[in-house]
């Protein structure tokens, strides 16, 4: 039988802790595992980046919408590279401008403008139908018209992520919709 001094030494003179080569191991297995987490992560975020992009375009398109009913004059949205001018070419990543067209000659004057859209992470793609390319507008009705047409859907993707695509649809009646849409920009 050991005695309690004997129990003691033993303890300290034996180490307690982990090896290097455990430690190691742990690294390795700690590192395994966050190189299969991030991929996920990288889905998670972009399926976000683009939910934030067509929420906020939809909410945009609404709001014109509801201004154009209020105010009882035609609102316009389009697209815009320097924030101050509508621009023809079609590219709405960029941002966007809305404004009560007062003067009715389809350009925003300075106090005309009601609000503008933040310019897309550079990883997101917003494409324009041909419809609504260079321009849509709300009527005090709430009926939509763009620069080629009446109706028409924007999509919205993200490099490969196309399972996350997003499709704000805008209907003849002014109506805008959001969906996430897959494959809606190629597979």
């Amino acid at each position: 039988m050991k005695s309690a001094r004997g129990a003691i030494a033993a303890r300290i003179g034996h180490a307690s802790g982990l090896t290097i080569i455990e430690l190691m191991v742990a690294l390795v297995v700690a590192a395994i595992v966050l190189s299969l987490a991030m991929p996920s992560f990288e889905r998670v975020k972009r399926n976000a980046m683009l939910g934030t992009a067509a929420a906020n375009l939809s909410a945009s398109l609404s709001h014109a919408r509801a201004e154009a009913i209020k105010a009882r004059r035609i609102v316009r949205v389009c697209p815009t590279e320097n924030g101050s001018s509508c621009s023809a070419t079609g590219t709405w990543n960029a941002g966007w401008l809305m404004f009560v067209d007062i003067d009715s000659n389809g350009l925003p004057a300075a106090d005309e403008l009601l609000q503008l859209g933040e310019a897309l992470d550079s990883r997101i793609a917003l494409t324009a139908p041909a419809n609504f390319s260079n321009w849509i507008q709300f009527h005090p009705s709430g009926a939509a018209t763009g620069s080629g047409g009446n109706s028409g859907s924007f999509s919205l993707c993200s490099g490969d992520y196309h399972e996350y695509s997003r499709l704000v649809a805008v209907s003849a009646t002014g109506r805008v919709t959001t969906k996430k849409q897959a494959n809606l920009c190629g597979a």
